[in-house]
């Protein structure tokens, strides 16, 4: 079975899920579980081997990772950033490229090519998240 490899990472609760094309959550895990830091906000890469270990007990096939937000353009958030706020716009899109090389990373290893790499509205990823529950 095809599912998507869902991913958030540098914001607050870091967290992977694998979804169904239907949108059935399959697996879903948060990072503070492996490392035991509230609301740890690191890339989650103990979540990520958990759920690639889940995937390959059950012969899932995951063939997109889909990002909770365009990590770039939270990044820079708006120009005027840039010079209101130069050294925080910066450690932003540092953070934001750090993030990126994981997650291009990712999809190498998953054997996956760039446009399986889709980006979702922050916003809308919790409206979506709000179904299941």
């Amino acid at each position: 079975m095809k599912v998507s490899l869902g991913l958030s990472a540098g914001f607050h609760d870091s967290a992977c899920a694998l979804v169904s094309i239907g949108g059935e959550v399959l697996y879903a895990s948060s990072e503070e579980r492996f490392s035991r830091i509230k609301g740890d906000y690191s890339f989650p890469h103990n979540s990520i081997k958990q759920a690639l270990c889940f995937a390959s007990s059950k012969s899932l096939d995951i063939d997109k990772i889909i990002i909770h937000e365009n990590i770039i353009d939270q990044a820079g958030g708006s120009i005027i950033n840039l010079f209101k706020h130069p050294r925080a716009f910066l450690d932003s899109y540092t953070k934001a490229k750090e993030r990126s090389t994981e997650i291009n990373n990712l999809a190498k290893k998953l054997y996956l090519n760039p446009e399986d790499i889709l980006f979702s509205d922050h916003h809308l990823s919790h409206a979506y998240a709000s179904i299941g529950t």
